[in-house]
């Protein structure tokens, strides 16, 4: 590199690792929260997150490094200040990657008759939640949860509950003020969800030995719709319908 001595080279080389270190430590621990709390497997594969958060930060942890190794001077007078805005604009840049994927985070997932649904963040519909149990007013920063969907037995509540949906671009499953604890759809669940053998028609044999190790009191399973692809819900019927996990068998 002409014009630089080795000395500065491995001075700047010095700072250059520091800072990749700190970068390092920094996208683990982002890693962590976005993969084990909010995205939780299958569901980062599920909603997408993967492509668009992992690019972000890449960006950010080659970007910063390779500026601070090339305004990194030890006798430089504002040697501080471009550090502190290297600094800044990749807290910013991570700041605002982590925002990208909290707010289509999956928060709810909503058992409905013959499958579940994940709802994200930013498809609650705010306009009646006021009405809705205390319990499903706010969306959890720590992972989803699920929940059963109660819809009411009146005809005409139902009927007028279908044209608002229609007018408002809405669906049952984003209505929080019909949720209710998963336990009471246990029924529900037990009752249409698929024989867990005829799994093995859906998927490879590898994937279907190692869920049937993975979870060998699954005796059934059932659909669970999300954004990018679906996965789904394994389920024990002599356990009034627990559910079990959820499980990619596309992979």
């Amino acid at each position: 590199m002409p014009g630089l001595s080795k000395h500065l080279i491995k001075q700047k080389l010095k700072a250059m690792g520091m800072h990749v270190l700190l970068c390092v430590i920094m996208a683990m621990i982002s890693l962590i929260w976005v993969y084990l709390v909010w995205y939780p497997s299958p569901l980062d594969k599920a909603m997408g997150v993967s492509h668009i958060y992992l690019l972000m930060l890449t960006i950010d942890l080659v970007l910063g490094p390779c500026l601070t190794f090339l305004v990194f001077a030890p006798h430089k007078k504002s040697l501080k200040f471009d550090l502190s805005v290297i600094g800044l604009i990749q807290i910013c840049a991570l700041l605002y990657g982590l925002y990208s994927v909290f707010i289509v985070r999956p928060v709810w997932i909503v058992h409905n008759i013959d499958h579940f649904e994940v709802i994200t963040a930013n498809r609650i519909d705010k306009q009646n939640i006021d009405k809705a149990p205390a319990a499903y007013q706010y969306a959890g920063w720590f992972g989803p949860k699920y929940v059963s969907l109660a819809l009411p037995k009146d005809s005409k509540v139902m009927s007028a509950l279908i044209t608002d949906n229609i007018k408002r671009g809405v669906i049952f499953s984003e209505r929080p003020e019909l949720y209710a604890p998963i336990e009471q759809a246990s029924f529900s669940i037990a009752r249409y969800s698929n024989d867990i053998n005829t799994l093995v028609h859906h998927t490879t044999p590898r994937i279907y030995q190692k869920i049937r190790q993975d979870y060998s009191a699954a005796d059934a399973y059932k659909q669970v719709e999300a954004p990018v692809k679906p996965v789904i819900a394994l389920v024990s019927r002599q356990q009034h319908g627990k559910v079990l996990g959820l499980v990619d068998i596309t992979r």
